[in-house]
C-alpha cells in the first residue's frame, strides 16, 4: 500500500483562523470546522489521515468532537493531535478518553504548533505503509491488523444497514474502554501493550460468542475495536437494554480473571456504555448512537472499574448535545428574564510614569465578567455562556446584554466607586455587526454612565478578518471617549499586527506571558520587549494572572502598569464591590504614607 497523507483536518471551535493562518504560511493544506457537531460528516468526506482537535477555549465541544472523530481516524490508521489549554483541569485526561493518539499542551507558539502537526504527519504516513488490514476498494480498512476484529469504520456501516430499515429497536451498542493501557505501555513498551490487547480482543470475542444468537432473526453480533484501548460490540435486532446491560456484566465478569503478560500477571477493568437505537429508516443514525455510547461511556468512566452505564434520554440529561440544546433554551430565557449575574474583579495600579505615588497601589478599574447559576448544572463559567451563547447562534445579543447590564450597574455605584474605569469585553464577532456602535452607544446613553471610564476589552485571541473595518469602528467610539483595551495578549499569532492597526490604549498581557517573567531568560526578555514595545506607543500595561508577591514583585520590575488577579480579589458582586474598594484604597494611602 502506498503511504497517502492527504490535507490535515482540524476542528477548531474558537481558534479556527489563528490555526488558519499557522497551517497556511508552512504550506500544509487543511480543511478546517468551527461547528464540532458537523466534525464527524465532514471528516468521512475527507481523506484527511491527520485530524488537529482545538479544545482550547471550548474544551467541551471540542472534546465531544473528538469522540465523534475517533473511530473515523482509527479506521484510517490515522493520528488525532488534540490541542489542551494548560489551565483546563483535566484536559489531557480527557484527550486520552477521547481517542488522542497525540496531545499538545500550551501556551505554544506557531513554531510548536508546526513541528507537532509535523510529526502528526510522519506517524500517519508510517502507519499507513504498515500492511496486514483487511482494505476496500475506497482505501478503508475493514479489519483490524492488530486483532483482528472489525474496524471503527466497519462496525459504523455495519451499523447504518441496520438502522436502515423499520425494526424496533434496531440494534444496541456497546462501547468498552479498557483502563490502564497507558500505564502498561510506559511500563513495559509497546510490544507488550500489543499482546495485551490481542488478548482482550480474544477474550472480548470468546464472551460475546458464549451468548450469541444463531436464531436467523437478526445475525451475529460484531466485535469491532475503535481507537486504543476501546472496543465496540453491536447487538442486531431482535435486542433491549436489558440484553446489552446483561452482555455487559458478562464481559465486567469476565475481565475479573487477570491476564498472563511477558510472565507477568496484569489485572485489567473496563467500563462499559450502553445505547439502543430505533430502526425508522434513519440510516445516519449509526453516528447519533455512537454519540449516545459514548456519552454512557463517559459517565461511566468518571465511576469505579467495572461501571455500566446506559445512555439516558433527554429528559435525564444523558446526551452531551441534548444537555448543550438545553443550556442554550435556558440561556435564551435566561437573558430574556435578565436572571444573570455580573461579577466584577479589580484592577490595580502600579504607579505608572504621571500618576505619582498617590495612585500607588489603588484600585483604579474593574472587568465586568458574567455569571449564571443554572438550576442543574449549578453556577457556570463566562466561558461556558459564551460557547453556548455562539452555539445558538445568539452571541452578539448575548454580549450586548451583558454589557448594557454592566452599564445600569456601574452607573449606580456610590461615590467611593465614582473613579473608577469600567472594562466590558467585546468580541471580533460583536465588531463586525454594523450597529455595534449605534447599539452600544444606546446602551450607554440609557444608563447614564460616563462614557471617558468605560474600556472596551477585545479578545486577541478572536482573530479579526477585517482590521481595517474593526480599527475604523474602534476609532470611532475612542472618539466618543471610550477606551479600547486589547485582552489576552499573547495567546494568538497576530499580534503585532493588532497592535500597529488598532486604537489601543491598554494592552492586557494573557497570564502565559506574566508566568513567563518568571522562566528562561529567553521569556523574561520577550516579555519585557512587548512591555516596551506597548509603552513606546502610549499603551498602558495590565498584567493579568497576578496571584502572588512574586508575581507582583516581577510584573513591576517589568514596568507593567496595572495588575489584576487573585492577588487583590476573586471577582466579586457589584453589592460586594464598594465596601472592598474603600478598605483597599484606604490600606493603599496608608502604605504610601509609611514608605
Amino acid at each position: 500500500m502506498t503511504p497517502v497523507v492527504a490535507s490535515i483536518f482540524v476542528v477548531a471551535p474558537r481558534y479556527a483562523r489563528d490555526l488558519g493562518v499557522v497551517l497556511d504560511a508552512r504550506g500544509i493544506p487543511a480543511e478546517i470546522v468551527q461547528r464540532p457537531a458537523a466534525a464527524a460528516a465532514a471528516l468521512v468526506r475527507s481523506a484527511a489521515t491527520v485530524a488537529v482537535v482545538d479544545a482550547r477555549g471550548a474544551m467541551a465541544a471540542a472534546m465531544l468532537a473528538a469522540h465523534e472523530i475517533a473511530g473515523i481516524v482509527e479506521a484510517r490508521r490515522g493520528v488525532m493531535l488534540v490541542l489542551v489549554a494548560r489551565g483546563d483541569v483535566g484536559a489531557v485526561a480527557a484527550a486520552r478518553a477521547a481517542g488522542a493518539t497525540q496531545v499538545l499542551v500550551g501556551p505554544f507558539g506557531a513554531d510548536e504548533l508546526g513541528e507537532a502537526i509535523g510529526f502528526a504527519k510522519r506517524i500517519a504516513e508510517r502507519l499507513s505503509a504498515v500492511g496486514g488490514g483487511e482494505e476496500s476498494g475506497d482505501g478503508h480498512l475493514h479489519r483490524d491488523p492488530l486483532t483482528g476484529l472489525a474496524t471503527a469504520y466497519h462496525a459504523l456501516g455495519w451499523l447504518r444497514g441496520l438502522l436502515g430499515g423499520e425494526r424496533d429497536p434496531a440494534a444496541a451498542l456497546l462501547l468498552i474502554g479498557v483502563g490502564r493501557f497507558a500505564a502498561i505501555n510506559a511500563a513495559h513498551g509497546q510490544p507488550a501493550a500489543d499482546a495485551l490487547l490481542q488478548a482482550v480482543a480474544e477474550r472480548l470475542t470468546r464472551v460475546v460468542g458464549e451468548g450469541d444468537r444463531k436464531d436467523g432473526s437478526g445475525g451475529d453480533q460484531l466485535v469491532a475495536r475503535m481507537a486504543g484501548a476501546e472496543f465496540a460490540v453491536v447487538l442486531p435486532w431482535p435486542v433491549a437494554v436489558a440484553d446489552g446491560v446483561a452482555l455487559a456484566r458478562r464481559i465486567v465478569a469476565a475481565f475479573e480473571t487477570p491476564f498472563a503478560s511477558n510472565a507477568r500477571i496484569v489485572h485489567l477493568a473496563v467500563r462499559i456504555g450502553v445505547a439502543v437505537a430505533e430502526g425508522s429508516g434513519d440510516a445516519a443514525g449509526a453516528e447519533r448512537l455512537f454519540r449516545h455510547a459514548r456519552a454512557a461511556l463517559a459517565e461511566a468512566r468518571t465511576g469505579t472499574p467495572g461501571a455500566i452505564e446506559t445512555f439516558r434520554g433527554p429528559g435525564e440529561g444523558g446526551d452531551p448535545l441534548t444537555r448543550l440544546a438545553d443550556l442554550e433554551s435556558d440561556l435564551r430565557r435566561a437573558v430574556a428574564e435578565d436572571d444573570f449575574d455580573i461579577v466584577y474583579q479589580p484592577q490595580v495600579a502600579l504607579g505608572s510614569p504621571g500618576q505619582g505615588r498617590s495612585g500607588q497601589g489603588r484600585i483604579a478599574g474593574v472587568e465586568a465578567l458574567v455569571r449564571w447559576c443554572h438550576p442543574v448544572f449549578g453556577p457556570l463559567s463566562a466561558e461556558t455562556l459564551l460557547e453556548a451563547a455562539a452555539s445558538a447562534e445568539f452571541a452578539t445579543a448575548f454580549g450586548a446584554s451583558i454589557r448594557a447590564k454592566a452599564l445600569r450597574e456601574a452607573a449606580a455605584w456610590p461615590a467611593v466607586l465614582g473613579d473608577l474605569q469600567l472594562s466590558v469585553n467585546v468580541t471580533a464577532g460583536d465588531l463586525r455587526e454594523p450597529e455595534f456602535a449605534h447599539i452600544l452607544g444606546l446602551a450607554i446613553a440609557a444608563s447614564g454612565f460616563p462614557p471617558g471610564r468605560l474600556v472596551l476589552e477585545i479578545t486577541e485571541s478572536d482573530l479579526i478578518e477585517n482590521l481595517d473595518a474593526a480599527a475604523a469602528t474602534l476609532a470611532d467610539l475612542r472618539a466618543r471617549g471610550i477606551g479600547i483595551a486589547l485582552d489576552d495578549f499573547g495567546t494568538g499569532y497576530s499580534s503585532l499586527a493588532y497592535l500597529k492597526s488598532l486604537p489601543l490604549d491598554m494592552l492586557k498581557l494573557d497570564k502565559r506571558l506574566t508566568r513567563d517573567l518568571a522562566g528562561q531568560r529567553r521569556d523574561r526578555v520577550v516579555v519585557r520587549v512587548v512591555v516596551a514595545l506597548a509603552r513606546a506607543l502610549g499603551i498602558r500595561v495590565v498584567a493579568e494572572g497576578v496571584e502572588t508577591a512574586g508575581d507582583l514583585a516581577l510584573v513591576t520590575a517589568a514596568r507593567c502598569d496595572w495588575y489584576q488577579g487573585f492577588l487583590c480579589s476573586a471577582p466579586m458582586p457589584g453589592a460586594e464591590l464598594a465596601d472592598f474598594v474603600e478598605a483597599w484604597q484606604a490600606d493603599a494611602v496608608g502604605r504610601v504614607l509609611t514608605d
